[in-house]
Protein backbone atom coordinates (compact mmCIF):
# COMPACT_ATOMS: atom_id res chain seq x y z
CA UNK A 1 0.00 0.00 0.00
CA UNK A 2 1.41 3.38 -0.99
CA UNK A 3 1.76 6.08 1.63
CA UNK A 4 -0.95 8.06 -0.22
CA UNK A 5 -3.48 5.21 -0.11
CA UNK A 6 -2.53 4.48 3.53
CA UNK A 7 -3.19 8.13 4.39
CA UNK A 8 -6.52 8.04 2.52
CA UNK A 9 -7.57 4.92 4.44
CA UNK A 10 -6.69 6.59 7.76
CA UNK A 11 -8.64 9.71 6.80
CA UNK A 12 -11.63 7.52 5.84
CA UNK A 13 -11.51 5.87 9.29
CA UNK A 14 -11.33 9.23 11.10
CA UNK A 15 -14.16 10.70 9.04
CA UNK A 16 -16.34 7.62 9.58
CA UNK A 17 -15.74 7.65 13.35
CA UNK A 18 -16.57 11.34 13.53
CA UNK A 19 -19.74 10.94 11.47
CA UNK A 20 -20.91 7.93 13.51
CA UNK A 21 -20.30 9.77 16.78
CA UNK A 22 -22.30 12.72 15.42
CA UNK A 23 -25.07 10.31 14.39
CA UNK A 24 -25.27 8.95 17.95
CA UNK A 25 -25.33 12.49 19.32
CA UNK A 26 -28.14 13.39 16.92
CA UNK A 27 -30.03 10.23 17.97
CA UNK A 28 -29.88 11.30 21.64
CA UNK A 29 -30.77 14.94 20.99
CA UNK A 30 -33.74 14.17 18.73
CA UNK A 31 -35.27 11.49 20.95
CA UNK A 32 -34.91 13.76 24.01
CA UNK A 33 -36.69 16.54 22.12
CA UNK A 34 -39.46 14.08 21.14
CA UNK A 35 -38.77 14.81 17.45
CA UNK A 36 -39.77 11.31 16.48
CA UNK A 37 -39.70 11.53 12.67
CA UNK A 38 -36.25 13.13 12.60
CA UNK A 39 -35.04 10.63 15.22
CA UNK A 40 -36.27 7.72 13.10
CA UNK A 41 -34.22 9.07 10.20
CA UNK A 42 -31.11 8.00 12.16
CA UNK A 43 -32.00 4.42 11.12
CA UNK A 44 -31.80 2.66 7.77
CA UNK A 45 -35.13 1.63 6.24
CA UNK A 46 -34.44 -2.02 7.13
CA UNK A 47 -32.94 -1.43 10.59
CA UNK A 48 -33.53 -3.69 13.59
CA UNK A 49 -33.85 -2.48 17.18
CA UNK A 50 -33.93 -4.82 20.19
CA UNK A 51 -33.67 -3.58 23.77
CA UNK A 52 -33.65 -6.92 25.60
CA UNK A 53 -35.94 -7.09 28.60
CA UNK A 54 -38.17 -4.18 27.63
CA UNK A 55 -41.75 -4.38 26.36
CA UNK A 56 -40.66 -2.87 23.04
CA UNK A 57 -39.73 -6.27 21.60
CA UNK A 58 -37.70 -6.73 18.45
CA UNK A 59 -38.55 -4.00 15.98
CA UNK A 60 -37.74 -4.38 12.29
CA UNK A 61 -37.87 -1.48 9.84
CA UNK A 62 -37.65 2.28 10.35
CA UNK A 63 -41.44 2.74 10.31
CA UNK A 64 -41.99 0.06 12.97
CA UNK A 65 -39.21 1.52 15.12
CA UNK A 66 -40.74 4.99 14.83
CA UNK A 67 -44.30 3.92 15.57
CA UNK A 68 -43.42 1.58 18.44
CA UNK A 69 -41.07 3.97 20.24
CA UNK A 70 -43.27 7.02 19.68
CA UNK A 71 -46.42 5.22 20.82
CA UNK A 72 -44.67 3.80 23.91
CA UNK A 73 -43.10 7.09 24.98
CA UNK A 74 -44.88 10.11 23.52
CA UNK A 75 -46.74 12.10 26.15
CA UNK A 76 -45.46 9.89 28.94
CA UNK A 77 -42.41 11.92 30.01
CA UNK A 78 -41.78 15.53 31.02
CA UNK A 79 -38.22 15.07 29.85
CA UNK A 80 -35.73 12.38 28.98
CA UNK A 81 -31.97 12.23 28.78
CA UNK A 82 -30.16 9.69 26.61
CA UNK A 83 -26.41 9.33 26.74
CA UNK A 84 -24.55 6.89 24.49
CA UNK A 85 -20.78 6.38 24.50
CA UNK A 86 -19.20 4.15 21.88
CA UNK A 87 -16.49 1.93 23.37
CA UNK A 88 -15.51 -0.05 20.32
CA UNK A 89 -15.98 0.62 16.63
CA UNK A 90 -14.74 -1.45 13.71
CA UNK A 91 -15.16 0.16 10.30
CA UNK A 92 -14.82 -1.83 7.08
CA UNK A 93 -15.70 0.10 3.95
CA UNK A 94 -19.27 1.34 4.23
CA UNK A 95 -20.23 -0.73 7.29
CA UNK A 96 -19.29 -0.52 10.94
CA UNK A 97 -19.96 -2.52 14.11
CA UNK A 98 -19.33 -1.73 17.71
CA UNK A 99 -20.56 -1.55 21.25
CA UNK A 100 -21.01 1.13 23.84
CA UNK A 101 -22.52 2.23 27.12
CA UNK A 102 -25.92 3.81 27.52
CA UNK A 103 -27.52 5.84 30.31
CA UNK A 104 -31.12 6.90 30.30
CA UNK A 105 -33.10 9.11 32.63
CA UNK A 106 -36.77 10.05 32.33
CA UNK A 107 -39.01 12.27 34.45
CA UNK A 108 -42.62 11.08 34.27
CA UNK A 109 -45.34 13.45 33.08
CA UNK A 110 -46.36 15.61 36.05
CA UNK A 111 -43.33 14.46 38.04
CA UNK A 112 -40.21 16.13 39.36
CA UNK A 113 -36.56 15.15 38.93
CA UNK A 114 -36.73 13.15 42.17
CA UNK A 115 -39.32 10.92 40.46
CA UNK A 116 -36.93 10.10 37.60
CA UNK A 117 -36.42 6.60 36.29
CA UNK A 118 -32.70 6.09 35.63
CA UNK A 119 -31.08 3.10 33.96
CA UNK A 120 -27.77 2.12 32.45
CA UNK A 121 -26.57 -0.64 30.23
CA UNK A 122 -24.94 -1.40 26.93
CA UNK A 123 -25.65 -1.20 23.23
CA UNK A 124 -24.40 -3.24 20.32
CA UNK A 125 -24.41 -1.23 17.10
CA UNK A 126 -24.24 -1.80 13.37
CA UNK A 127 -24.02 1.11 10.95
CA UNK A 128 -24.18 1.47 7.20
CA UNK A 129 -23.11 4.38 5.03
CA UNK A 130 -25.98 5.40 2.76
CA UNK A 131 -26.36 8.12 0.16
CA UNK A 132 -27.62 10.26 3.08
CA UNK A 133 -24.61 9.48 5.30
CA UNK A 134 -24.13 6.97 8.11
CA UNK A 135 -27.26 5.37 9.57
CA UNK A 136 -27.94 2.82 12.29
CA UNK A 137 -28.73 -0.54 10.68
CA UNK A 138 -29.00 -2.52 13.93
CA UNK A 139 -29.23 -1.46 17.55
CA UNK A 140 -29.54 -3.87 20.41
CA UNK A 141 -28.74 -3.84 24.05
CA UNK A 142 -29.78 -4.41 27.59
CA UNK A 143 -30.25 -2.37 30.73
CA UNK A 144 -27.92 -3.72 33.41
CA UNK A 145 -29.19 -1.60 36.30
CA UNK A 146 -32.06 0.74 37.13
CA UNK A 147 -32.96 2.83 40.15
CA UNK A 148 -36.53 1.63 40.40
CA UNK A 149 -38.87 -0.77 38.63
CA UNK A 150 -40.05 0.39 35.24
CA UNK A 151 -43.62 1.59 35.14
CA UNK A 152 -44.10 0.37 31.57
Amino acid sequence: MSSQSHLEARVHQIEARTEINELLGRYCTLVDQFRWEQWADCFTEDATYDMIGTPLGVMVGRTTILETCRDQNDGRWESTWHYMVPRTLSIVGDTANGSGWRMYAAVPKGGTPTDAYIAGGYHDYAFRRTSEGWKISALGGKYLWENKPRSW
